[in-house]
């Protein structure tokens, strides 16, 4: 969401006050720029401050689109930030409370991977992720989910340190 990327999501609360100190100074060399030069120098001044000005507004309006709703803002800061996990987790329960727990399970497995185990959002992020396999199963038809209830096996990796995997390796848990 910010225009000048600082690794912190939603910065823009950061930078409201940083921004008019800023300014400040920018519009004070600004104007000693304009009163110094005459003529075709002050022409290029002021159409050089008139296009950042304008590059400016067109970059933060861009930006202000995103804002329209939670899913046009999570999507937009995904597509920004994707290593986040933040907007993964956001955009999985968007997907949850729409009905659409496949499209949450992709979203919600991406904010497990990359939150930190220390990290409380984690264990939302499990929780949703639980809700969303729950919904996913309860979507199927009943000859779908006994197929799925007698063949689905989850386990444990018994050996994790080898490199490819083969029948007896795991510990199953019906």
């Amino acid at each position: 969401s910010n225009l000048i990327p600082i690794g912190v999501l939603f910065a823009e609360r950061l930078l409201y006050a940083p921004s008019f100190w800023a300014a400040l100074p920018l519009g004070v060399a600004a104007a000693t720029a304009l009163d110094r030069t005459t003529g075709m120098a002050r022409r290029v001044v002021r159409t050089t401050l008139v296009l950042l000005l304008g590059g400016a507004a067109l970059a933060s309006a861009r930006n202000d689109f995103a804002w329209e709703s939670d899913p046009s803002l999570w999507t937009a800061t995904a597509r920004r930030f994707p290593e986040e996990a933040l907007p993964r987790l956001m955009l999985g329960e968007l997907a949850l409370s729409r009905g659409r727990p496949l499209e949450a399970v992709g979203q919600l497995e991406r904010a497990i991977d990359g939150f930190p185990d220390t990290q409380p959002l984690k264990a939302r992020a499990w929780a949703r992720y639980a809700e969303a396999l729950r919904a996913t199963f309860e979507s199927l038809s009943p000859a779908d989910r006994e197929l799925l209830r007698t063949s689905l096996h989850i386990g444990v990796v018994a050996h994790e340190s080898r490199a490819e995997f083969h029948r007896g390796d795991f510990l199953i848990r019906n």
